[in-house]
């Protein structure tokens, strides 16, 4: 395994009940570096989201992670004042509880990328000021994004989506990535939401996809896409065009 990063002395300690593989990606984040589970555990190849690899769930190389440890460290003042502006950086850790991070209000951006959510997602009502990336994640629970806001980028390019996917009401300041193959398996609602770009380009959408009333103030692309079932997009208005 890589060596732990060197902190700070006047940084805040991990908690208590944080568990090992949780306290290293704690100081991976005020060390500025990228907590890549498949970097410290050796892995010829990233393990692959998709696949039911036993080693997701290896005792000896744990990549666990809590919905617990996300909330102290994205919502708790002293946490979020010592985190760099690099933000939280996970790449290839597993949820396998629900997580709820409603209401949450995340200062810093957060990386969550190539990693598998076995359970459900709510950030209903969240507030983002940078950008969260889920790039090339799997999510195998119902996720919802209702009335979530995101300043910066929302970023889901790759990902797959094996139940729900509700983001009505969301609002993306810049850029809502739903691009190169991510897949969603179940509905796709948009309703109502207003974004400023929208990449749905070579994405697959197996379920419904509905994007009534929502509103693009830029572009969207879906250049290269399937629409397996129904995509409603009455009153739909996306001001510079469709591609």
């Amino acid at each position: 395994m890589p060596p732990e990063p060197d902190l700070p002395a006047d940084n805040p300690p991990p908690a208590e009940h944080w568990t090992l593989q949780e306290k290293w990606v704690w100081a991976c984040a005020l060390a500025g570096e990228v907590a890549d589970f498949n970097v410290r555990y050796g892995e010829a190849e990233p393990l692959a989201p998709k696949k039911d690899d036993p080693r997701w769930a290896d005792p000896k190389k744990p990549r666990l992670i809590t919905g617990q440890f996300l909330l102290d460290v994205l919502g708790d003042k002293p946490e979020l004042e010592a985190t760099p502006p690099r933000g939280l950086r996970i790449v290839g850790a597993r949820f396998a509880s629900d997580l709820d991070l409603r209401d949450i209000h995340v200062e810093g951006r957060v990386w969550l990328d190539h990693s598998r959510f076995e359970s459900t997602v709510s950030l209903v009502s969240a507030k983002f000021d940078k950008t969260l990336s889920l790039e090339s994640s799997v999510f195998m629970g119902d996720v919802n994004l209702a009335s979530s806001k995101f300043d910066g980028q929302l970023n889901a390019s790759g990902a797959t989506f094996e139940a729900g996917l509700i983001m009505n009401m969301l609002t993306v300041g810049q850029a809502l990535f739903l691009s190169k193959g991510a897949r969603f398996v179940g509905d796709v609602d948009l309703i109502g939401a207003q974004v400023r770009y929208l990449d749905a380009s070579h994405a697959i959408f197996v379920g419904d996809v509905n994007l009534a009333g929502a509103k693009i103030d830029g572009q969207l692309d879906a250049r290269g896409a399937t629409f397996e079932a129904g995509l409603n997009m009455n009153s739909l208005t996306v001001r510079q065009g469709l591609l």
